[in-house]
């Protein structure tokens, strides 16, 4: 028989289970002695496995009679052969179970590798089916684990798509770190495809290594945080959020929160802050967060890009737009705010523009008073004495404040309020004071450091010709001003006395002479008040510049000229034109001080705000704090006004009070919809409301 015959027998043999086949290698001894022993070419050993392999693909059971032929003593070239060939890949790669059970047994070399350089490990584990392959291979050859394919992966590379076999692999001494010839680690393929139980296993490894950049510079951090831009997070995923190192920076040196505030994102970046904020509040070691970075090329902040969105949502007055998610822009805004600022570490005084203001400073320019409230009252480190680069402190800008005069008192009193404030034109609070109008900081600024109206600013102006020039004399009628300040020269040598009676202001200038203002005092031109007087033919004028009359009858008098019938109230074209004249002074002195107001208004102020929106502000900014000590303003409890709306929402939705789950999603829902009702309340009378934050932001 030619040993080609005798290998086609054979091999029929064993395809059919033919035990027949023992007796075939018996009788031909010979030519397995010519072809397949010690034999230099090894062609018709290799060949013979070859095909013994094909024919053990194709079956799944009865491998006795195979086994019997590869053992026989004859073969023992060919058993060599056969436990060095990829038979267990090729069975991996059809998941041929009973092939491999079977294989298992024959001593199979773990360690060969076909073309590709993929292992039989490697195989197994792209298929589920195939655990205890992989188990059974790992459980006495644990380096087959770091072994690589041509492509510079090991088997936790191919394991990718196989949780269960990937969490095995984790456990040996597998390098979970290692990279590929693309520069890739399992976490940088896992990040992704988004593979959630890769990335979650891997975050709980030990040694994983979050540094290490790909082929194109990013760290496992940077795709983690673009699956979070595009919300394809899933929930189990959500718990890592605490874990990843926040204070990466991208090439521009933007940080993950920056980056997602930046794209819009306020529901991701809230969930994360939540997160964040329940974990640094037990210890602040736990987290990877700088809350105060800043942007050391454009000086950005997460702070500072937040007022930079929110001042956008006041110039286009979109509060209510809807955005992705379950809140309006404002709600969106002020919780994000609330959490910022509440976080463990945050530095509220940080300034978020180029002229250096702060948070406060910026809401009091806009006069968003219930922000501005918010920080003074919740942020016990807020410093209202910091000077932006134009020199302008909060404690100048709350000032401004008017009608709110709780809120004033509160600015105040407060232990940072700089009472010795000098601008770097030298004008203090109480030039400021009669700048802004502000009478009620007037008064209190004259009782606490009656020195201040001996001060002068760079134009040797004291407050006094300040007040007269901008007609704010009148509205502080009961303030004594002693004799040295009444006739405070200015740089022209100019009196207050001279101003009020160049505006023909008759109260102004009957109250100064009251108060022993010289009439004759000349100034540089060599004019004073009385030539003046004089000068425009003002009679009244120079009557009261003699003789001054009491102020109770000189307000009379006045009175009296705008009282009276309809007739009466007729302003003949003289008095007409006086009053022209003085507001045309008034328009001209007030633009002397134009570019000092200027630095205290360099944003648009928030006007137009509907109530709803401020109370929607407050509510959103006071509850998602999330351990809070009440502080008063004035005397209402949310609690009583969320019960209020929770009774109008019930009766409408006939919700009975028993219900208490639908009652949690009512709290909820009123709390950041207040358009569900028409329950309303003063947002000056605000509380803080105790309520958890992880509730309310989930």
């Amino acid at each position: 028989m030619e040993y080609n015959e005798f290998e086609k027998k054979l091999l029929s043999q064993l395809e059919n289970d033919d035990v027949d086949c023992l007796n075939t290698i018996r009788k031909n001894e010979e030519l397995i002695q010519t072809y397949l022993q010690n034999t230099e070419n090894q062609v018709h050993i290799k060949s013979l496995v070859g095909q013994i392999n094909n024919v053990i693909l194709n079956k799944n059971s009865q491998f006795d009679n195979i086994e019997q032929v590869v053992k026989y003593d004859s073969m023992k070239d060919v058993l060599s052969e056969f436990r060095e060939s990829d038979i267990v890949i090729r069975a991996c790669e059809k998941e041929n179970v009973g092939a491999l059970k079977w294989l298992l047994t024959i001593d199979i070399n773990p360690f060969v590798s076909n073309k590709d350089g993929v292992t039989s490990l490697m195989r197994a584990a792209e298929h589920k089916i195939l655990f205890f392959v992989v188990e059974y291979l790992v459980k006495d050859n644990e380096d087959l684990v770091n072994i690589v394919d041509k492509n510079g992966e090991n088997v936790l590379f191919h394991a990718i798509n196989n949780p269960v076999t990937f969490e095995y692999l984790l456990k040996t001494k597998i390098d979970v770190n290692h990279l590929s010839h693309n520069k890739e680690t399992v976490l940088h393929i896992s990040c992704k495809k988004n593979i959630s139980f890769n990335i979650e296993k891997l975050y709980e490894h030990p040694d994983i290594d979050y540094s290490i950049a790909d082929k194109e510079g990013k760290t496992p951090y940077i795709h983690i945080m673009t699956l979070l831009h595009r919300n394809r997070v899933s929930s189990s995923m959500e718990k890592l959020l605490e874990f990843i190192d926040y204070t990466v920076v991208d090439e521009t040196g933007v940080t993950p929160l920056m980056r997602i505030l930046k794209l819009d994102n306020y529901e991701l970046l809230i969930k994360i802050l939540v997160r964040l904020s329940e974990k640094a509040t037990k210890s602040s070691n736990l987290i990877k967060l700088d809350i105060n970075y800043r942007n050391k090329s454009s000086n950005e902040s997460l702070l500072s890009i937040l007022i930079k969105k929110y001042y956008q949502m006041c110039c286009k007055r979109n509060y209510r737009q809807r955005v992705p998610g379950k809140r309006d822009l404002i709600t969106s805004l002020a919780i994000i705010f609330g959490l910022i600022i509440s976080y463990p570490g945050c530095d509220i005084n940080i300034p978020i523009d180029e002229v250096g203001n702060t948070p406060l400073m910026f809401f009091l320019i806009i006069e968003d008073y219930v922000a501005a409230n918010f920080i003074l009252s919740y942020c016990k480190n807020v410093d209202l004495g910091i000077k932006n680069k134009n020199g302008i402190s909060a404690s100048v800008l709350a000032l401004k404040i008017k009608k709110e005069t709780v809120l004033l008192e509160q600015f105040l009193n407060h232990k940072t309020f700089d009472k010795q404030f000098i601008d770097p034109h030298h004008n203090n609070l109480l030039m400021y004071s009669v700048l802004f109008d502000n009478s009620t900081a007037f008064i209190n600024f004259i009782n606490d450091n009656p020195e201040a109206l001996q001060q002068t600013n760079d134009k040797k102006e004291n407050v006094v010709i300040l007040a007269a020039k901008l007609g704010f004399l009148e509205k502080i009628t009961n303030i004594s001003i002693p004799d040295t300040c009444i006739n405070q020269q200015d740089a022209l040598g100019n009196t207050a006395l001279f101003y009020a009676v160049q505006m023909k202001n008759m109260y102004d200038v009957n109250l100064l002479v009251l108060g022993h203002a010289d009439p004759n005092l000349k100034n540089n031109q060599m004019v004073s008040p009385m030539d003046l007087a004089k000068q425009m033919e003002e009679k009244q004028l120079m009557d009261y510049l003699n003789e001054p009359i009491p102020i109770l009858e000189m307000k009379k008098n006045l009175n009296d000229s705008i009282g009276g019938g309809f007739f009466n109230k007729i302003k003949s074209s003289d008095e007409k034109l006086d009053e022209g004249l003085k507001n045309y002074k008034l328009v001209n002195y007030t633009e002397e001080y134009k570019e000092i107001l200027k630095k205290c208004n360099i944003y648009s102020l928030c006007k137009g705000r509907t109530f709803d929106v401020d109370e929607q502000l407050a509510l959103s900014l006071y509850i998602t704090l999330d351990c809070c000590e009440c502080i008063t303003m004035n005397h209402i409890d949310p609690k009583e006004t969320l019960n209020r709306r929770e009774i109008l929402y019930c009766r409408k939705r006939n919700i009975k009070p028993t219900d208490k789950n639908q009652q949690t999603k009512v709290r909820y829902k009123l709390m950041f919809s207040s358009n569900e009702t028409n329950g309303s309340f003063n947002i000056n009378e605000l509380l803080m409301y105790r309520m958890p934050t992880a509730f309310l932001c989930i």
